[in-house]
């Protein structure tokens, strides 16, 4: 995530919205964002509004003492509730799309050239379109995707980074590295998944030796991996634990030492819609956000899925 962001915070005007918007004020904190956009995504009928259309809210579309009958006015009063918890140098702004969701988000992500959408989600046994929107949304969106379940407290002390010793996993780690840095108190713990090879009965060792022999390449490979980046070492400096565990299932592994080390947030590097590399990409990363109940941030690198969302959407036909 670039320094002076944009940041989309999806809201569906109801309860969850409160938690969005206070997500939202904590990354546009940590990264000096230059604005937040409140983003509200009708269906097309709504108020007369061809899809595809958008509008900014007024700030002062009712007064206090009448309840907000329209979209426009339950926006505005939403935005004027929560302008206080940005930084004074970020702009709040209220925008109203109509269509589908899912398009209407990744098309206003691409036209803002957005840094992150931050989208809530019910509890699992309670289910809406935008709960279910979700999995597309952290598929399909031309920037990292925040994922915060409603209720979940904006504050990250404890952050853990899953990692895979690929490059995207190494921008997640300088994501991470750099909300470790804002929490002079804070912990960051570096989650690294390995599997054991096939049929290790075979080679005569047993199953616990095969591991503390995985364990150790693991070991080796991360610290040529933290040495062998074209950028520096994204940790360098920063106190961190590192944890090698071995799971056939990297989704429940990496949600399983969450838990154990109490995290506030999760931070995992995606390939964006390219399912044939390997790692936590594609539908680990999707898992890893369906198994946990905190909140999740999916790091992707700016514009990646730019070519797919042009064939996608029709977008940047005049780039």
């Amino acid at each position: 995530m670039q320094a002076s962001p944009t940041i989309l915070a999806a809201v569906a005007l109801d309860r969850r919205d409160a938690t969005v918007l206070r997500h939202a004020a904590k990354l546009a904190s940590l990264f000096h964002a230059r604005s937040v956009l409140a983003v509200h995504v009708a269906a097309s009928s709504a108020g007369g509004s061809p899809a595809g259309s958008a509008s900014i809210a007024s700030s002062s579309s009712s007064s206090p003492a009448q309840a907000p009958r329209t979209i426009e006015e339950k926006l505005s009063r939403l935005v004027d509730e929560y302008r206080g918890l940005m930084p004074t140098a970020t702009n709040l702004q209220a925008v109203i799309r109509h269509g589908n969701r899912v398009t209407e988000l990744v098309q206003l992500a691409a036209e803002t050239k957005a840094d992150c959408l931050v989208i809530g989600r019910r509890p699992r046994d309670e289910h809406d379109s935008l709960s279910d929107a979700v999995r597309k949304l952290q598929w399909k969106a031309p920037c990292s995707v925040l994922i915060v379940p409603e209720g979940a407290a904006a504050d990250y002390q404890r952050v853990l980074a899953a990692c895979d010793f690929s490059e995207h996993s190494r921008d997640a780690l300088r994501v991470a590295a750099a909300i470790r840095r804002a929490a002079p108190q804070g912990e960051l713990t570096v989650e690294h998944v390995f599997a054991l090879p096939s049929l290790p009965h075979l080679a005569g060792r047993s199953v616990d030796e095969f591991i503390e022999i995985q364990r150790s390449e693991s070991r080796k490979r991360w610290f040529e991996f933290l040495l062998a980046g074209p950028a520096p070492n994204p940790l360098e400096g920063l106190e961190h634990a590192i944890r090698f565990d071995e799971s056939e299932q990297v989704p429940r592994a990496v949600a399983r030492a969450a838990i154990e080390t109490d995290a506030d947030l999760i931070v995992v590097g995606s390939h964006g819609l390219t399912p044939r590399a390997g790692g936590l990409l594609g539908h680990v990363a999707d898992s890893v956000a369906a198994q946990t109940v905190r909140p999740y941030l999916c790091v992707k690198r700016k514009g990646e899925v730019v070519d797919l969302l042009q064939a996608l959407l029709g977008l940047y036909e005049n780039r």
